[in-house]
């Protein structure tokens, strides 16, 4: 159950899953106040792939997979785009605004340092071949990140978040 961003790894999977779903019926954005539960899920999701669960959940974070190509691709693909397209109302509507704030500081940061060591990546940086999600400064962070986390959370950017791929990474 989601209550005020306290989830457990099942809600995150089943939310992933039905908002996987939603994206992938490319359907028009649809009026703010139509949208307050799936913006709900995506938010509770997105923070626990991105920072991990709270204490209080028990859910360990060692035993939870590398959620960063999750929460990134349920940023972008679905959460940033609705708020972006509604000029602000869904986020005054849903009462978000800080929440949705600070993952969207938690993406740009993703975007713009190493997976690894955390080195701000310049020009040279490259990006995971396979979910696009994860930049690293130099192909050595590459490897070591891959081997230590991001080989078990990496869901390809061909994958729909509603498969079962991004069903595995989360349970």
């Amino acid at each position: 159950a989601t209550s005020g961003g306290q989830v457990d790894r099942f809600t995150v999977a089943a939310g992933c899953r039905f908002l996987g779903w939603l994206v992938d019926r490319r359907l028009q954005w649809p009026p703010a106040s139509v949208v307050r539960t799936p913006v709900a899920i995506s938010l509770d999701c997105a923070a626990f792939l991105a920072f991990g669960p709270s204490p209080a959940e028990g859910d360990g974070p060692a035993a939870l997979a590398d959620g960063r190509a999750l929460a990134a691709r349920l940023l972008s693909d679905f959460l940033l785009p609705l708020f972006d397209a509604s000029g602000g109302t869904v986020a005054a509507i849903a009462g978000t605004g800080p929440r949705t704030d600070k993952l969207r500081m938690w993406l740009a940061e993703l975007r713009s340092t190493c997976g690894r060591c955390g080195e701000r990546c310049g020009a040279q940086a490259s990006a995971c071949g396979r979910c696009k999600q994860v930049r690293y400064c130099s192909r050595e962070c590459q490897q070591a990140d891959w081997k230590a986390r991001h080989k078990a959370g990496c869901l390809a950017a061909t994958e729909s978040l509603a498969g079962e791929a991004a069903w595995r990474v989360i349970l």
